[in-house]
């Protein structure tokens, strides 16, 4: 009876290593397809890229229990470059993880909206976490400053600077403590 209960738990224990093993593969092939070579700037779907991105940071979304919304308009292709906009999008979603961890762990919401606007594409990147103090948000982009005590104030000022070199924005908005944090990206449709 015992070497049974040891031969279910293996088996199961087992099963859910294959589980993440199928899961790692998938994750590795889409960083796979995103790291061929290609040229600099191209056009892209912004759903394919949310659900990528989403895909790629699913541990930290499973294991900060963070509930995910999304509101995605059918939109046009923008132009960017892939690997620099992954890294704002990768960076968005860790700031917002470290903002809800603060959360109760039933009440950790991001959410994604995305919308055109003339020759624009928005997307707002929205949690309901920490929140900015409205002296920092001025500061929020400069090189070198953070408010984390490990941070070390790099990650939203490159952010900033790659959107600047695919022709779009990155802005933040807060209400203060406690009120949630939204980032704002804008982008150029490709005509």
């Amino acid at each position: 009876e015992v070497q049974d209960n040891e031969i279910n738990a293996v088996e199961k224990e087992l099963l859910r290593i294959l589980e993440k093993v199928e899961v790692i593969e998938s994750i590795i092939r889409t960083q796979q397809s995103y790291g061929k070579k290609q040229k600099e700037e191209d056009r892209f779907d912004l759903q394919v890229i949310i659900e990528d991105v989403l895909m790629m940071q699913a541990d930290l979304i499973h294991n900060g229990r963070i509930k995910i919304e999304k509101v995605l308009e059918e939109m046009p292709p923008v132009k960017l470059q892939r690997q620099k906009f992954l890294h704002v999008l990768i960076n968005l979603i860790r700031n917002a993880s470290d903002a809800l961890s603060e959360n109760d762990p039933n009440n950790r919401i991001l959410t994604f909206k995305s919308y055109s606007d003339k020759n624009k594409i928005l997307l707002e990147i929205k949690d309901n976490g920490s929140g900015i103090e409205a002296k920092n948000l001025s500061e929020i982009f400069n090189h070198g400053f953070t408010t984390k005590s490990e941070g070390h104030g790099y990650g939203l000022h490159s952010s900033l600077s790659y959107m600047k070199e695919m022709d779009g924005t990155l802005r933040v908005e807060s209400e203060g403590p406690g009120k949630g944090t939204c980032f704002i990206i804008e982008l150029p449709t490709a005509d």
